[in-house]
């Protein structure tokens, strides 16, 4: 490691214009060969010529050149003092060196081998730390060699901590990886599935799959951790869009199948598999996976098996409507709506209500709602009775469409009306808004984005059973919520159609409607804030960033909870959200230490987009497809170096 450091890709030579650069290849030479005394005297020469110039730079590097002899004669030597003499020699090398500012990324990893060494351990840990904040190409070089020592120390679960952020940031390195699992199967194995779940969410679910499939069969593992592995297994498979004959000819699906006859899990595969072998019929039951839920409780972490199962369910819905199979589509919606009695899917409600819109098919969503109404209301009843207020809004969400498409409007205070579910989504939305912490960098994902589609129903609602100043009023009143999430280009949206109708008509269309004085009022201070409302104007082409979008994604509010991205569409996103962070990083952008760079308008860039966040190397993306508002994460590559502030974390 500490001759990687100064011959690898890390030079600390490189750029510096040594004055005698061939001296310095003969010493490293020297020193592959344990050479030492040769090499020693090579270096000395160095450090006279660059002395005797009155360069410092060449003297720090002549410094680190003398310390890395030592270092690795140190590590040759058998006799304690010889060892004990050469590593206190190297510690003041390195220190010099990087007194005269020498590069400190490589100076410091080998600087803390050699303080490991001489048994300061502690000091070690605060020069790796030093080297990761640098933020360097070789980061994740020292935060692996950190978890190193920690593991050295005895302190695997932070070992483990560490290895898995370094998984997250290094998907391909496997070595890391399997440092991971081994570590967390060998001493805690409930760890592992927190670190597991973890890197799920951060999108590394081919990992993740290979992992829990790999060591199900232990017995190490307990029945609720082996079932909980069967979850983590739905919920990757959930997230990789592939087509199901290829899945179960891909090794992992081989695996999967070899599973089958386990005793514990056997049960869970078959029932897994029936979903790519073929859609099974509306109503087939899944008993091993529906058990697996504690209704009215959430999940200790990730989300319940039974609710990954359905999350697949939808995902494949999802699958067959990119393949051009509608009939696929909507049975796969239909398994998931019916696959736990007393406890509709939402989402899957949501899904059908869009898709029988599209196709005009009332009649078949008269038909779903005459045999689930009474499950999704006991439903309902069970999330407001264990207070699941993200599952009360997506309920109320889906009977909103659901009532509007059936065209039941009645008063707000029936129940069974589009107007009373529209209006307790949108209050349930801000009450979930509410509990968001300024400043949360994770704002992105925690907040409720309301589709302007909710509104426009309930405005088309009031204006349908003759309420015309309320349908007024209640465009009036998101749009104020929206504009106080920053949210000016939906804001836009809901109101356009109050000034098409009231203030701009088009010309020989009749006598315009006036609006009431106080309404009037509210008019122009909505106007002016939207008119207020930064919007930023910023080229696609973004020089070097480079944007890379993930395949897998989240709907924030829709029906469908993991919808598939074609390749055009994400090549699309990438161009637009390059545009996005090079904006971003232009002088005198608003950047905030700690927390994710200011959410942006991005009306000029395309109605689509609704939301960008950005914090180092990660971002995520709210977007519009359809009715649906998904968020989509993506990763940065190329951009100013703000992940430096994210290394934070890796500290114990």
């Amino acid at each position: 490691v500490a001759a990687g450091a100064a011959a690898g890709g890390d030079s600390v030579t490189g750029g510096t214009g040594s004055a005698v650069p061939g001296q310095v290849e003969t010493g490293l030479a020297a020193l592959r060969d344990s050479r030492h005394d040769e090499a020693r005297k090579v270096f000395l020469q160095n450090f006279e010529v660059a002395e005797n110039s009155g360069q410092r730079t060449r003297v720090g590097e002549a410094h680190f050149y003398l310390g890395l002899t030592d270092q690795q004669e140190a590590q040759e030597v058998k006799e304690a003092s010889q060892r004990e003499a050469f590593l206190q020699s190297a510690l003041s090398r390195y220190g010099k060196a990087l007194e005269l500012g020498l590069p400190a990324g490589g100076v410091l990893n080998n600087l803390a081998r050699v303080q490991a060494g001489l048994g300061r351990t502690n000091d070690a840990l605060a020069s790796l730390t030093r080297a990761m904040e640098l933020g360097d190409g070789r980061r994740g070089f020292y935060a692996e060699n950190y978890a190193n020592l920690l593991l050295t120390t005895g302190r695997w679960r932070d070992a483990c901590r560490v290895y898995a952020l370094v998984a997250g940031e290094q998907p391909r390195n496997a070595a890391v990886h399997r440092k991971l699992v081994d570590l967390c199967v060998r001493n805690g194995p409930d760890l592992l599935a927190w670190y597991l779940w973890e890197l799920a969410r951060q999108g590394q679910v081919v990992q993740v799959l290979d992992h829990a499939l790999g060591v199900m069969d232990n017995p190490v593992w307990t029945r609720p951790q082996r079932e909980e592995l069967m979850g983590l297994v739905a919920y990757c498979l959930s997230r990789k869009n592939e087509p199901a004959k290829e899945f179960l000819e891909s090794p992992s699906g081989q695996q999967l199948r070899l599973l089958g006859r386990d005793p514990v899990v056997g049960r869970g595969v078959l029932e897994l598999l029936q979903l790519f072998e073929g859609v099974p019929a509306e109503g087939t039951r899944f008993p091993w996976w529906a058990r697996l839920i504690e209704p009215g409780t959430e999940a200790r972490r990730g989300m319940w098996p039974f609710d990954a199962f359905t999350l697949l369910a939808r995902s494949l819905s999802d699958r067959a409507a990119g393949e051009g199979d509608p009939t696929r589509q909507e049975k796969y919606l239909l398994l998931a709506v019916g696959a736990r009695p007393g406890s509709p899917d939402p989402e899957a409600l949501l899904g059908l209500a869009n898709l029988y819109a599209e196709r005009r098919e009332t009649n078949k969503l008269d038909a779903m709602m005459r045999r689930y109404e009474v499950s999704i209301f006991e439903g309902k009843g069970q999330a407001y009775s264990s207070a699941q207020t993200e599952k009360i809004y997506r309920y109320h969400m889906a009977l909103g469409v659901i009532y509007s498409q059936l065209d039941r409007w009645k008063s707000p205070g029936q129940i069974d009306s589009a107007m009373f579910q529209l209006q307790r989504a949108l209050s349930t939305a801000d009450r979930l808004n509410a509990r968001r912490q300024p400043g949360d960098a994770g704002a992105t994902l925690s907040s409720v984005n309301v589709p302007t589609r909710l509104v426009d129903l309930l405005a088309d609602g009031y204006e349908k059973t003759g309420q015309p100043e309320d349908a007024v009023r209640v465009r009036f009143d998101r749009a104020e919520k929206y504009l106080d999430l920053g949210q000016g280009e939906a804001a836009s949206r809901v109101m356009a159609p109050v000034k098409a109708r009231y203030v701009d008509p088009p010309k020989g269309g009749g006598p315009v409607p006036a609006l009431d004085r106080r309404l009037q009022g509210r008019w122009k201070q909505i106007d002016e804030r939207i008119q207020r409302t930064p919007q930023r104007a910023v080229s696609p082409s973004a020089g070097r960033v480079q944007i890379q979008v993930a395949p897998e994604a989240r709907t924030v509010v829709g029906g469908s909870d993991r919808p598939a991205l074609g390749a055009a569409e994400r090549r699309a996103l990438e161009s637009e959200l390059g545009g996005i962070v090079k904006g971003l990083e232009a002088k005198g952008g608003d950047r905030r230490a700690g927390a994710a760079y200011r959410s942006l308008g991005t009306n000029a860039l395309g109605s689509n987009i609704e939301k960008v966040t950005v914090s180092g190397g990660q971002g995520n993306a709210v977007i519009r497809r359809g009715t649906n508002l998904v968020n989509v994460p993506f990763k940065v590559e190329g951009a100013t170096n703000s992940a430096r502030r994210n290394l934070l974390r890796i500290k114990p």
